[in-house]
């Protein structure tokens, strides 16, 4: 999480004169005190104790995503996330339907046989205005006790991924750090950082990998 231009902000001289010194700014713990994997901070609650004196996570993530909505491994836009997002949704619909093909059958025969013809008359109305599985998805989300689970990636499009994690040093905050990735493409880069985290752990420096 360092930051190059520390000085546009109000941050005490203690502060920086712990950061120049190699010491955790926030409490002055020495590199030997910090907890396994930091660089910067020695830990968490001092990484955040800094970061409340520049802005908030949510904020630069939302800025950097209005800048460039597009992924940056993939390509995906806004666009083409709504797309691919009804189509994951119509599976998922269809996948529940056949979950409660039984207790939809059910209903069906039910309200055929208490209010036929109520029932017809809204099935067209339903079908004209290409909702015919309305009824269906609220029986479902009953029968899901309230809500249907639709996978979080089917509900927003673009993350803000950190090229060098944190782990390794990256800066947190830095947008030079930062990229816009899909959910998809920001979980598989997040994996594969940490099996290459366990492999280090395991084997040490990896080949092609120099000291610092």
């Amino acid at each position: 999480m360092v930051r190059e231009n520390w000085h546009i902000y109000e941050i005490p001289e203690l502060w920086r004169r712990r950061k120049e010194a190699g010491l955790c700014p926030a409490c002055g713990k020495e590199k030997s005190q910090f907890a396994k994997g930091r660089k910067v901070y020695c830990s968490t609650e001092c990484a955040d104790i800094v970061a409340e004196k520049f802005q908030t996570w949510a904020s630069l993530r939302d800025s950097i995503i209005e800048e460039n909505p597009v992924c940056s491994v993939c390509g995906i836009t806004r666009e083409k996330f709504e797309e691919r997002k009804a189509k994951k949704l119509n599976e998922g619909w269809k996948a529940l339907e056949q979950k409660y093909a039984k207790e939809i059958e059910e209903e069906k025969l039910r309200q055929l046989q208490i209010r036929e013809e109520m029932y017809m008359r809204e099935i067209a109305r339903i079908e004209e205005a290409s909702h015919e599985d309305f009824w269906i998805q609220r029986l479902i989300e009953v029968l899901e006790g309230g809500r249907a689970k639709i996978p979080n990636e089917y509900w927003k499009p673009f993350e803000v991924d950190h090229i060098i994690p944190i782990s390794k040093g990256g800066a947190m905050w830095d947008k030079k750090n930062l990229r816009v990735l899909c959910f998809e493409c920001h979980k598989k880069k997040t994996k594969n950082d940490y099996k290459l985290e366990e492999r280090r752990d395991k084997y040490g420096k990896l080949e092609g990998e120099h000291g610092s």
